[in-house]
């Protein structure tokens, strides 16, 4: 989780290196990079959130808390059931709607961020490469 964490910070760092020099980055490698890191924030989230919860069971065991005493005698198993299906269908949702307007983004193109000069309009002097 903090590696990925720092491997973040530093593709973030020489991205911003990159691009205070005045231009996009010529290279090729920097682009690829940026993209293989986009589902770092992601993963880093997914372990530490496993870590977290791994971490909880032998402070149970360890002789603090007893297992069978950590367990929540009011709630059921119907209710555990339908809150974990309810969270599933939820979250699924979630991800159909997510990947479908990461599509529809990345067929648009960068067009509608920063459109292109119409005819007749004179080009900008200097297109930012990094705008807050």
């Amino acid at each position: 989780m903090i590696g990925l964490g720092l491997a973040g910070v530093g593709v973030g760092v020489v991205g911003l290196w990159l691009t205070r020099r005045g231009a996009l980055p010529a290279q090729r490698w920097m682009y690829r990079v940026a993209i293989a890191a986009l589902p770092a924030a992601l993963a880093a989230n997914i372990f530490g959130w496993v870590l977290t919860e791994m971490g909880r069971q032998p402070w149970t065991v360890v002789g603090q808390l007893l297992t069978a005493a950590s367990v929540s005698p009011g709630v059921s198993l119907g209710e555990v059931a339908l809150s974990l299906a309810v969270f599933t269908a939820l979250y699924g949702t979630l991800a159909v709607v997510e990947v479908r307007l990461l599509l529809r983004y990345v067929e648009a193109g960068p067009g509608h961020v920063m459109p292109y000069p119409r005819a007749g309009e004179p080009e900008p002097e200097r297109i930012p490469a990094f705008v807050y």
